[in-house]
């Protein structure tokens, strides 16, 4: 038969295990029921908020690698991962003027690396020029993955080298992943297709 227990709260009687463990008293277990406790320490919460807060926020301070690590556990959990994937799928339309913003934001730093590129190019003596738009429409049509192998594409190559006499000129490029742009050298994309076939 289960223990019984008066809750010094609500006065109900209820199994031992309905109280939350606690060594200082004689039954191991805490005056107030689990329920009564959680009410007990909603209110306190709502009574020393400001204190609350001031207390995480120092402990946050002096234990930031407790926290980060904490935070690293609870984020794997599967309850969590499933809020994020909720979280993200109706991100667009919880804020709508933050992605505008983002993507902006992104299309600007993608603009600058382009021009970077471009100015690269230039400066070893490449013929040709291709913008960014003509650059993304080549990623779409190859999916975003390598011409040679089927890694996502990260980087341009040059079907006929620069150093061979290649242009920059889209026509040109194809979307290539680094492993093989870096293998592939001064090759051509003939050159280097049959040199993978060895």
């Amino acid at each position: 038969m289960k223990e019984i227990k008066v809750c010094s709260s609500c006065s109900l009687r209820l199994p031992l295990d309905s109280f939350n463990r606690a060594t200082k008293y004689k039954d191991g277990r805490q005056h107030k029921c689990r329920e009564c406790n959680k009410k007990y320490q909603k209110e306190w919460y709502l009574h020393n908020i400001d204190k609350r807060k001031a207390e995480v926020l120092e402990y946050r301070k002096n234990n930031p690698d407790k926290v980060k690590s904490w935070r690293k556990k609870i984020n794997q959990t599967p309850k969590m991962k499933e809020y994020f994937r909720i979280y993200q799928l109706n991100y667009r339309k919880l804020h709508p003027d933050r992605v505008r913003a983002t993507e902006a934001k992104r299309n600007q730093s993608d603009s600058r690396k382009h021009s970077f590129r471009l100015k690269e190019y230039r400066r070893r003596g490449a013929v040709g020029s291709h913008s960014l738009e003509e650059w993304l429409d080549k990623l779409n049509k190859y999916g975003h993955t390598c011409v040679y192998c089927d890694l996502q594409a990260t980087t341009r190559d040059h079907k006929i080298p620069l150093i061979r006499g290649g242009t920059n000129f889209i026509e040109n490029i194809v979307p290539a992943c680094f492993s093989c742009n870096s293998s592939k050298g001064a090759k051509t994309d003939g050159e280097f297709i049959s040199w993978l076939k060895k």
